[in-house]
Parts: C-alpha cells; sequence; structure tokens
C-alpha cells in the first residue's frame, strides 16, 4: 500500500491565499491508494481515499501548538512508518519540528518552500528532510545539493489563454498580490504617473490586502501620498479576492504591472498564461522569458514603451512564445506530474537538480 502523508497550513477550499493547498492534496490523493492530511486549520474534508486531521494551529500560542502538532502527527508517522512518504506544503516551521521524528521514524520526508526569505526553521527541516523541492532555482535561498526545482503549479484549465486585440490600446494596468512594502507598489505607481504623460488614458488597480499590522501601516501611507491619482481615478484599489475569481479578473484587464525584485510571483505566470503582457523588473521572469526591450537595465516605462511600440505581427509571436514556456515550464499538471514522481521514489538525486 502506497501512503503519502501531508502536511499543510489548510485544507479551505475558499482560503484566499491557501486555496491551492488544498487543491494540491486532492490532487496528489489520485496518485496514492491513501492519503493522510495534517493541516493547521480546517474545515476537514478531501476525497474518498483521504482521511484529514486537523491540529487547531492558533498564531502565538507555541506550547499549544506544538503539543497538538506532535499529539496529532506522531500517531500517524508511527502507524505508516514502513509505507508512507511525507510531503510538507510550504511548513517550514511545523517542519523543523516534524522532521527529527519522521527521520528517526524512517519516514522520507519532502518539503516544499517557495519563498526568498531564508527561514530559520527551513535550515533546521533541511538537515532531515530527504530534499526540499521549490519552483525555480531563485525560490530557494537555502545552498545545498538537496534543493530540486519544478516550476511553479498553474492550473492551465483556469488560467486559459485568451488572444488579445493588436498592443496598442494596453490601458488597463493590473497588479494582484498582497499590499505589501515588498511589492513595490510605490514605484508601480510612480511608473504609471510617468507613463500617463504620454498614456493619458493608463491606469493601475491593485487588488490585494496588506499580510500584517507593519503593512497595513505603509499601505495607508502609499494611499495618503497618492490620494489625488486614487481621486482622479487613475489608481485603483480594491481588496483581496478568492483566487477562483483571478482568471476572470485578469481577463478584464490590458496588461499585468508588476515591480517584486524576490522569486517568482505565481501571479506572472496566470497573466502570461491568459495571454496578458507582464510589465516587469522581476530578474526571474526576466531571465525566464525576457523582456520587452531587450535591455539588461530595465525599467518598467521603458518595458511598457518598448511592448507599445512593437508591431503587431511581432507583439502577437511574443506573447504565444511565452504562453508556451508558462505551459511547458509551469503548468500544473507537468507540476504534478514531477512531483509524484519525486515523492514516489526514495533514490536520492531523483528529479531535476537545482
Amino acid at each position: 500500500m502506497r501512503e503519502l502523508i501531508v502536511l499543510n497550513y489548510s485544507m479551505d477550499d475558499s482560503h484566499p491565499l491557501l486555496a491551492h493547498q488544498f487543491d494540491i492534496a486532492n490532487l496528489l490523493a489520485r496518485h496514492f491508494d491513501h492519503v493522510t492530511v495534517i493541516t493547521m486549520e480546517g474545515p476537514s474534508f478531501g476525497i474518498d481515499n483521504m482521511e484529514v486531521r486537523s491540529v487547531g494551529w492558533l498564531p502565538g500560542h507555541n506550547i499549544r501548538n506544538i503539543w497538538n502538532l506532535y499529539r496529532v502527527s506522531i500517531p500517524i508517522l508511527f502507524r505508516y512508518r514502513r509505507a508512507s512518504v511525507l510531503f510538507s506544503h510550504m511548513t517550514d516551521l511545523q517542519s523543523s519540528l516534524i522532521a527529527p521524528i519522521s527521520k528517526l521514524f524512517g519516514v522520507t520526508h519532502y518539503l516544499w518552500y517557495a519563498h526568498k526569505v531564508k527561514s530559520k526553521y527551513l535550515q533546521i527541516a533541511s538537515y532531515f528532510v530527504e530534499k526540499v523541492i521549490t519552483s525555480t532555482k531563485g525560490s530557494c535561498p537555502v545552498e545545498t545539493s538537496k534543493v530540486i526545482s519544478i516550476g511553479q503549479a498553474i492550473d492551465q484549465n483556469a488560467f486559459r489563454f485568451n488572444a488579445r486585440t493588436p498592443n496598442s490600446h494596453l490601458f488597463r494596468a493590473l497588479h494582484i498580490g498582497r499590499f505589501d512594502p515588498s511589492k513595490n507598489l510605490e514605484r508601480i505607481f510612480w511608473s504609471i504617473s510617468v507613463l500617463r504623460k504620454e498614456f493619458s488614458e493608463l491606469t493601475i488597480t491593485q487588488i490585494g490586502a496588506p499580510s500584517n499590522k507593519i503593512a497595513f501601516d505603509d499601505a495607508n501611507r502609499l494611499q495618503e501620498k497618492w490620494k489625488n491619482g486614487m481621486a482622479e481615478g487613475w489608481i485603483l484599489i480594491k481588496p483581496s479576492v478568492i483566487r477562483s475569481q483571478i482568471p476572470k479578473i485578469i481577463a478584464d484587464y490590458d496588461v499585468f504591472f508588476h515591480s517584486y525584485i524576490g522569486s517568482l510571483d505565481k501571479t506572472l505566470i496566470e497573466a502570461t498564461m491568459c495571454g496578458i503582457p507582464v510589465v516587469t523588473t522581476n530578474p526571474e521572469y526576466l531571465e525566464e522569458f525576457g523582456s520587452w526591450s531587450g535591455l539588461k537595465d530595465v525599467t518598467l516605462e521603458k518595458e511598457y514603451l518598448s511592448l507599445t511600440q512593437m508591431s503587431p505581427i511581432d507583439y502577437t509571436e511574443e506573447i504565444q512564445r511565452r504562453y508556451r514556456i508558462s505551459l511547458d515550464r509551469h503548468s500544473r499538471e507537468k507540476w504534478i506530474d514531477s512531483l509524484v514522481k519525486i515523492l514516489s521514489s526514495k533514490h536520492l538525486g531523483q528529479g531535476q537538480e537545482r
């Protein structure tokens, strides 16, 4: 019997940030005889061959959380120690607590981590896990031969390619992401304000809320600074949405602006897969897909100007080229296949090394 244990944060399919963890757990369950999910929060449900156990993790209640995590996980790890593989889905803290125990029980443990932040918990967990699986080479800050890159996991059935009109009317700009300082929204607003001197119809819509108190304060400061742009209607601020709404939202816009300098954001691939041009300074995106300007020292303004100056034929060909790259390297189907191959093998070196 092939048993898979999944450790994740949420099995809530309506969670604004973590609904994909529910989806991934259910997709993985199709490839194993039985799956046990240890989740930090409910609701607790899944498909037929799945058992879901909730830890009831509450931020700030450290002793209670650790006790509940061990109370739920240790019996499961012991019960399936001879036939199971453990997959931790972006749970560096919890994985650092469980990894020594899974190692002791002989349970092969894989950790998915795709974030630029060098977590101390990730560093601890990396000593004990079999492999650290990530999306791209810049998405995992740990320097170890254990790291495997398998791309993003974008649902190609939800984010469908939509042929668009030529690039002469790219006026409805969009950014989807947390309203946090790391997303460099001030840089986006400033670039739009500069471009509006030539493209007076250009607007920018920000969709996403701050993730914490510091980000909330910064968002308020930013909105106060750009209150004239908001009053004039060319800056629009909207709250977070559930992930299932994102494909429809992207379809209503002409161009995606982005200025995060960290790892490769999912939204960049989602926009590309939908056929909307991406204007970004993100190094990983530029390395993989190229720039519109062909310059090494890119800016949002230069990228947008170059995009608008392309011939309709060149523009269409480039949009389609980028779509094919996104599909070949970052589709959910490809990602699941790669992940299942890794989880189904206990041999070191399985998969594509970083």
